[in-house]
């Protein structure tokens, strides 16, 4: 029992209360043409900030065909033109076997973005998949690429299904500030595990004859 309240505790610190969706233009519902997500091809789509907002997570709707596939969820900056610029945050996720469409991609980044104009991306690693289109809000301009040329083509009829979420406001390299509430859930969590470690501590003291 105070096993699971520590744990509790802990994985409360470790939810952000403050996740917000920056982006979401709901999942593909597959009316219109499927593309292509593998080593060949990348998926790309355009979105604003009007605001400065830190990042947290970054998820595309889609489908893996194979075993385990190894992706790529990134950010990539806008030079005024129909297509991603330069690279500016990237992190990796595995999707296991599963051929029914649903969210994946990454959690728990802390990527700084400025009011602006930047591009979401998804890249296959060594994975092979298929994003459905038909998005309900689907964004501005979007772009796939050929990677074995290294070139992105404008293509505004992929609608992809994208969310992003994160929290307003730029965070340090300190990282986010708890709330009150966590910091007295942390503090609950801690107390609990020390009191835990003086019990097993106290148990196992030698007996003197």
């Amino acid at each position: 029992m105070l096993k699971n309240i520590v744990c509790a505790a802990l994985l409360s610190v470790a939810t952000p209360a403050w996740a917000l969706n920056i982006v979401d233009t709901g999942p593909g519902t597959g009316e219109g043409p499927s593309w292509t997500l593998d080593t060949s091809q990348s998926l790309a789509a355009q979105f604003f900030t009007s605001q400065d907002y830190t990042v947290t997570d970054e998820y595309l709707w889609m489908v893996s065909q194979n075993a385990f596939g190894l992706y790529r969820a990134s950010i990539y900056s806008d030079n005024g033109t129909d297509r991603p610029a330069d690279l500016l945050y990237s992190s990796d996720f595995v999707v296991g076997p599963a051929n029914t469409s649903n969210w994946y991609g990454v959690s728990g980044q802390t990527w700084n973005l400025s009011t602006g104009t930047y591009w979401v991306v998804f890249s296959a690693i060594t994975g092979y998949g298929y994003t459905p289109s038909g998005s309900q809000s689907p964004l501005g301009n979007e772009a796939s690429s050929n990677n074995f040329a290294n070139i992105w083509n404008p293509n505004d009829s992929l609608q992809l299904g994208v969310i992003v979420q994160g929290k307003s406001g730029l965070t340090g390299a300190s990282g986010a500030v708890p709330e009150p509430s966590s910091w007295i859930m942390m503090l609950v969590g801690f107390g609990a595990l020390g009191m835990a470690m003086r019990r097993t501590h106290a148990t196992h003291l030698p007996r003197l004859a």
